[in-house]
């Protein structure tokens, strides 16, 4: 009875090692009977991090993939070619998780674009505290100007025609913005109910070639390049070049028309450069 328990024990300890019938192997082909294939998988991981895309903008490493299914379009490689260069455009009305968000117009049409325009911004995750909006090409329709009639004169700056407005849920909003304001960048509280950019146009004044490339990042709360206080632009270089709201910083002389935005009640903020003790304007 002990003899025939052992040869069980055996037997069963044979076919789980080999994963097939005993009967299967013979005496003869002892090699044959010790020896089985294996399929090796190496899986590659790599951090979805900024990368820059073929087409110059910026975009997040993701494997081919989870790019489409994010609804990202692949432009170039990263992570040693193992992942691709996935750019996120939202257009109007849509929204978006996504780091590294682009919504671009490049001429606006009264007659097929919507107006007004939105685009959502959420949060990615939990830890993301800023939200910096770049204006890489901003250009609308410029505020009141027409300071001929002395009625007229509150008008002067207002927004007239066309607006943006960016939301901050629970908390300030931004200043309304209009005009001429590429180069320019501002930095909004993330939301967890959602940021949403909305573009006004008085589509009943067709002077103005009206576009926009603006670019959305998200910053987690611990990152340096944001501002810890309530700063709607923050400076980190050592030298630069700040201006006001709707003012072209290329241009060499100054219109009749140039005016200021009205209500422009905000906080210009800069990060001291180690070394650096003083700043000069």
């Amino acid at each position: 009875m002990a003899l025939s328990a052992y040869i069980g024990c055996l037997a069963l300890l044979f076919v789980i090692v080999e994963g097939e019938s005993f009967s299967n192997k013979t005496d003869a082909d002892p090699y044959q009977r010790g020896t089985k294939a294996l399929s090796v998988f190496n899986v590659v991981t790599f951090p979805n991090v900024a990368c820059g895309a073929s087409t110059g903008y910026n975009g997040t490493c993701f494997t081919a993939s989870e790019c489409t299914s994010k609804g990202g379009t692949a432009s170039g490689t990263c992570a040693s070619s193992f992942g691709v260069c996935c750019v996120f455009n939202l257009a109007c009305g849509e929204s978006t998780t996504q780091n590294n968000t682009y919504a671009i117009i490049s001429s606006y049409s009264t007659s097929s674009d919507k107006d007004p325009c939105s685009y959502t911004i959420c949060k990615q995750n939990a830890d993301i505290c800023k939200l910096r909006i770049d204006f890489d090409t901003m250009v609308l329709a410029g505020p009141f100007t027409n300071h001929i009639l002395a009625s007229e004169g509150p008008k002067l700056g207002d927004c007239f025609y066309d607006t943006l407005t960016v939301s901050n849920p629970g908390g300030s909003s931004p200043p309304i913005l209009c005009g001429y304001n590429t180069g320019q960048h501002i930095f909004v509280p993330a939301s967890d109910s959602c940021n949403t950019i909305n573009i006004d146009i008085d589509t009943g004044t067709t002077t103005t070639t009206r576009k926009w490339q603006l670019k959305v990042t998200q910053y987690e709360c611990t990152n340096q390049m944001a501002p810890e206080q309530d700063c709607l632009q923050y400076f980190t270089a050592q030298t630069g070049t700040i201006a006001t709201f709707n003012w072209d910083t290329t241009a060499t002389t100054v219109a009749d028309s140039q005016v200021h935005l009205s209500n422009q009640y905000y906080d210009i903020c800069f990060r001291r450069v180690r070394s650096q003790c003083s700043i000069c304007f």
